[in-house]
């Protein structure tokens, strides 16, 4: 009775689900979902016969839109455009855009959760204890891609910030032999490798393919978020236009940079005493009181019998 049971709400629960869906998919998101998938074919090439196309571009990549488009139909336009934001901050890694990321978030969510209502109906968990577990799972869904997009997020700025001066030392170098900034940003990009010099080589092809210094720098520091490089840039963009040159500014930018820097690595060392107090007393101290103490304390037990 109880396996009948839980069966009848995993039933409920999954229709529920298929309706709220049915309701959601409106004209719009699937007009979308055709429109991507035209692109999509449009951007194969001019194929005559579709059968001498890979397997992936004839059954995987069409599956895949639509699967997509599916999910993301569900999503609200102000939450794909955080987690762009978020991914574009990132990197971009493996070219993730935020209805692919979202999508499979909720798939997985939902692969979980089916797991768990099968699992509960095995062992007899009860509604309550079932409940509770699909309010785990959902919580988890939403804390655990956040968490990933912040460290993500984090740890590549501040890898940025790590090689800006690094990447302004040899901008003076290149500026002051004679080059332009953009020969300049060439010269970087051929010589250093990372975060900063991928971000740099897309606003050279920016400028390369017809957008402005300004704008392609405007959009670099957006992209990026960091506020070390933020403040480069700005002083970049003003030295263009108000005219001044450029060497000098440069020079005077990774002063400044390298004194962030060294004060940055003075604030974590200063914070490196504070985070050893809670591996000390809870790992060490005990370990060395046992090895010093042990012994007095079964010498006492001894003479005490």
């Amino acid at each position: 009775m109880n396996y009948l049971f839980s069966f009848f709400i995993f039933l409920f629960f999954l229709i529920l689900i298929l309706l709220i869906v049915q309701i959601l998919n409106t004209n719009e998101a699937k007009i979308r979902s055709r429109l991507k998938l035209i692109t999509e074919t449009i951007m194969i090439g001019d194929e005559d016969q579709p059968l001498n196309l890979p397997f992936k571009l004839r059954i995987i990549k069409p599956l895949e839109s639509k699967f997509i488009g599916y999910f993301s139909s569900l999503l609200p336009t102000n939450l794909r455009t955080i987690v762009d934001k978020k991914l574009l901050q990132c990197g971009n890694p493996k070219g993730l855009k935020a209805s692919t990321f979202l999508s499979w978030v909720i798939v997985v969510a939902l692969a979980i959760i089916i797991m768990w209502l099968f699992g509960s109906l095995s062992f007899g968990l009860g509604i309550i204890n079932t409940i509770k577990g699909i309010l785990v799972i959902l919580l988890l869904a939403v804390i655990v891609p956040y968490l990933w997009l912040n460290t993500a997020t984090a740890k590549r700025i501040k890898a940025i910030e790590m090689s800006l001066p690094d990447v302004i030392d040899l901008l003076v170098i290149s500026v002051e032999a004679g080059l332009g900034f953009d020969m300049a940003l060439s010269k970087v990009i051929e010589k250093i490798k990372g975060p900063l010099v991928d971000e740099f080589a897309k606003a050279l092809n920016e400028i390369k393919m017809g957008k402005t210094r300004q704008a392609a720098l405007k959009d670099m520091s957006t992209r990026v978020g960091s506020e070390n490089l933020h403040s480069f840039l700005t002083m970049i963009i003003q030295s263009t236009v108000m005219g001044f040159a450029i060497g000098p500014i440069l020079r005077i930018q990774s002063d400044t940079m390298r004194v962030a820097r060294r004060q940055r690595a003075e604030e974590m060392a200063m914070k490196a005493p504070i985070k050893m107090v809670f591996p000390l007393v809870f790992c060490i101290f005990p370990a060395l009181f046992i090895v010093i103490l042990g012994p007095a304390v079964i010498r006492i037990m001894n003479s005490g019998l």
